[in-house]
């Protein structure tokens, strides 16, 4: 396709469900599920939705696929009975993503379309079979092949660990967990513009604005679109500069 507009999608999300995510368990699930209602209302394109979540309870990581390629509107929200979220255990980041861009492959004939999240609020410390080396190689080449991947990262140096993993710079966020709710919804924002035209790529979700249009300014305009995506408190999208900023991340 040479547009976004009207395609099939396929969002597949690997959300952390590891201990340190207790402190801020209803953030995450009131940001998801703000995600969630939004995507579900967007007009643009037929989506689909995969969700993995990630955790190591004890010796064995636990790698859930939870939803696989499920018509978006048929995801219900997290922290429900049918979609239960109880944080837990380690951080097997690297053997969730790349379990998840697996499922994915043998689907990706069917969408015009990936978008890729991680979302996690620690560094890896439990993978099994898959490397940092391993999945920057794997995240590299799906982008090649035009994945979009995103990566949202709390409490940490975002940046340094998404670059490490090969996702771009202009697709990751940084932000403070207690913040998650803002972090979600500025990804949405993101995800509605990537959906709805050429504005945003695997290399910019971020930071590309949408291209100059001829059309009314109104709530569903481009224009609309592109200024839902301004920085929230607590949130940046914006690689710090270790020179003027205090943190490495905000």
């Amino acid at each position: 396709m040479s547009d976004n507009s009207g395609g099939k999608f396929l969002i597949a999300i690997c959300l952390d469900r590891t201990g340190s995510m207790a402190a801020y368990r209803d953030q995450t699930v009131s940001g998801f599920n703000e995600f969630l209602h939004q995507q579900q209302a967007d007009p643009n394109g037929e989506v689909w939705l995969s969700l993995t979540l990630f955790d190591r309870p004890g010796n064995e990581n636990e790698i859930e696929e939870r939803f696989v390629a499920r018509p978006i509107l048929e995801i219900p929200d997290l922290g429900t009975p049918a979609n239960p979220y109880h944080p837990r255990g380690n951080t097997p980041l690297y053997d969730a993503i790349g379990v998840t861009v697996r499922a994915c492959e043998r689907l990706e004939g069917k969408y015009d379309r990936v978008l890729f999240v991680i979302q996690t609020d620690g560094d890896e410390n439990s993978s099994r079979d898959w490397t940092r080396t391993a999945i920057f190689d794997l995240i590299t080449a799906k982008r090649a092949q035009g994945w979009a991947f995103i990566f949202m990262g709390a409490d940490q140096d975002a940046f340094s660990a998404s670059v490490a993993m090969g996702v771009a710079a202009g697709s990751t966020m940084s932000y403070v967990s207690s913040h998650a709710e803002a972090a979600f919804a500025a990804a949405s924002s993101g995800t509605s513009v990537y959906r709805s035209m050429r504005g945003a790529t695997a290399d910019s979700f971020f930071t590309t604005e949408p291209p100059p249009t001829s059309a009314p300014s109104g709530p569903g305009s481009a224009t609309a679109k592109s200024k839902a995506r301004r920085p929230r408190p607590g949130v940046s999208s914006r690689k710090p500069n270790p020179h003027t900023d205090d943190r490495s991340h905000q």
